[in-house]
This record gives C-alpha cells, structure tokens and sequence, in this order.
C-alpha cells in the first residue's frame, strides 16, 4: 500500500514533537490530532535530499524544541512495512519566528580536566568544543562555577571576545578574590563544580550528557574542581596594559552583599562608575570622574544597603560607554 506513494513529499501542518525516540526516530503529530499517535520522522537529513545517509553531524531530533507548533515537510519512505517520514534538510521545520531549534547541547568539555585541584596563583584557563545551532543562529558562551554542594551559582563569566570564543582566561586576581570572598587563606581549598552555557540570543542552556539513541539524556553536565587558593605571581598577565577599554561581568554574580567589577583601560582616563536600579534611578556611585592608569582595575561594591533584584553598573572612561546587569540576592 505504501509503493505508490514513497518519494512523495508531504507537508505535516501545525505538528509538534511528540517522541524524541530512539535509533534516530522521532514523533511529530498534529497539535489538534484526535490520535495518540503521530508521524515517524527519521534523523536521516541531507542538503542534497538523498535518504538514508546522515548529513549532519549530531542527531537532529535532540534540538527540536518542545512545545514548539511547525509545519514540517517530509519524503515519504517505507520501513519494515512502515510509513517513515524523512526531511531533507533543517529548512523543513518551519516556525512563525525561525527558531525551530536551540543550539546543540551535547558538545564537549576540554579543559581543566574533570576533578582535578588548581592552585590559583595566575590566569586560569577553560575550553570547550563549541557548538551548533541548526536555526543559523550567532552563539555566544558563559563559563559558570558553582557550590559544590548544591549547585548554587557562585560566578557566570562571558567567554573571551564578548562570548564568541569556545575559551575563558579567567584573571587569577579575579579568582583570588572570589575564594578571599569566601573566607580561605592562602593554602586553604574549596570544592566546586563547573560548566558551560550557550545562547542563541532566545535561550541559555547548559551544556548535556550525550544524547546516544536510547531516551532523552538531558542531564547537564559538571565537572569537579578544587580551587587552592595561592599568591598570585607578580608576572600575572593583569599587570599587562590592555589593548582595549572593557568591562567585565561582576564576580560573584548573584552576589550578597559584596561583588568586585572589574574594568581595564587601554589608556589613561578619567572614569566614572556608577550602579542604577532597573528603573534608571541611580543608587551608587563608585568612582566618580577620577583619574586611572592604563591598566586592569577591580572596585568592590557592597550593596548591603539594598534590596534584593537586578541592577545595571555603567562605566565611562572617556568616549567609552558599557553597562552591565548583575543580581543581588539577600
């Protein structure tokens, strides 16, 4: 019954995931469907249109969203006797805003290595492989540590070139204070966990196990560390003038009631920085017009004065102008 109509396209109008499946096989049904029961999607995708060789490089039916109505359209295909409905490329799932998918989650972390004690006394360095997002989408990264404990957020760091790099130099003076923050001496140590973020400009999500073909693994990935808290070394790369005027995500982020800001100037400038509410009234003001040298610079902000919520910090250092968000939670 299935010959006369194999190689047919079809299109599947305001469908939905239903089944992420298994061996490749996903379940789109109509949102309005009467059935349980839904069309069989195979994972076998090709720019080309040829069925039956897999063209992408991760398993395409983890990234379709939930709760998400397309149309989707599809060649028709028999399997054991079966109808299997396969796309030919990611173009075939179409929603009202183009974001059928988010980014691809499975992707790799490099290094530092899983369980392992840093002795912070310099930099510290953090990779992954980056990853995809098959709507097209422009990905930006965040590397995220946390109470070993209980996964409580201590710092959200935006990955190098404004989060476009698969890589994080973390200033060594920036963890320093961060585990000073914390109450250790030099030579005590703390446990935490770590992991990576990816945006796609609609979503922040960490990243997951692999996937494989049997179920839906979305369990987020951690990896262990022991931060040691030691002398930073005089030769740091903090005390290199920067190229550029920046400023950086505050740390910790939430925070409560003390964070540090952190801001690096590529030429001597008078600054101003100031922190606003979310309804653009001013609440502090940190350094006001003040004369700093060309280099990297940290200010602590002690917020125990207000409530809990968002804030924005601003600097201006000349004709430089940035701001950033941050969370005080009491």
């Amino acid at each position: 019954e299935l010959e006369p109509y194999e190689g047919m396209l079809v299109k599947f109008e305001n469908a939905t995931i239903t089944e992420r499946g298994r061996y490749g096989e996903y379940v789109l049904k109509n949102v309005d469907a009467d059935s349980a029961d839904g069309a069989i999607f195979n994972e076998d995708i090709r720019s080309d249109s040829e069925i039956g060789s897999v063209g992408v490089s991760y398993d395409i039916n983890h990234s379709i969203r939930l709760n998400k109505t397309m149309n989707a359209y599809a060649i028709v295909a028999a399997s054991f006797g079966a109808p299997k409905f396969h796309p030919r490329n990611v173009s075939d799932f179409i929603v009202s805003d183009g974001n059928a998918f988010t980014p691809v989650l499975d992707f790799s972390l490099v290094a530092p290595s899983n369980d392992v004690e840093v002795e912070v006394t310099c930099d510290i360095e953090v990779s992954w492989n980056g990853t995809d997002d098959f709507d097209g989408d422009t990905l930006t990264y965040a590397w995220a540590l946390y109470n070993a404990a209980d996964t409580s957020l201590v710092v959200e760091l935006t990955s190098n070139s404004g989060g476009e790099d698969a890589l994080i130099t973390i200033s060594g003076t920036a963890v320093d204070g961060l585990l000073e923050g914390a109450g250790l001496e030099v030579g005590q140590s703390a446990n935490f966990v770590w992991n990576v973020k990816v945006s796609d400009g609609s979503d922040t999500l960490g990243v997951h196990g692999s996937y494989g073909n049997f179920g839906d693994d979305f369990a987020p990935i951690y990896r262990k560390i022991t931060l040691k808290r030691g002398i930073i070394s005089s030769n740091d790369i903090d005390n290199e003038v920067p190229t550029e005027f920046a400023l950086r995500q505050n740390y910790p982020n939430p925070f409560n009631p003390n964070t540090n800001i952190n801001f690096e100037l590529s030429q001597t400038s008078n600054v101003t920085l100031t922190v606003y509410d979310m309804l653009g009234r001013k609440v502090a003001t940190l350094i006001d017009g003040e004369q700093y040298s060309a280099a990297k610079h940290s200010i602590q902000f002690n917020a125990s004065a207000l409530a809990s919520g968002m804030y924005i910090y601003r600097i201006q250092a000349g004709s430089f102008i940035s701001t950033r968000k941050m969370m005080l939670i009491k």
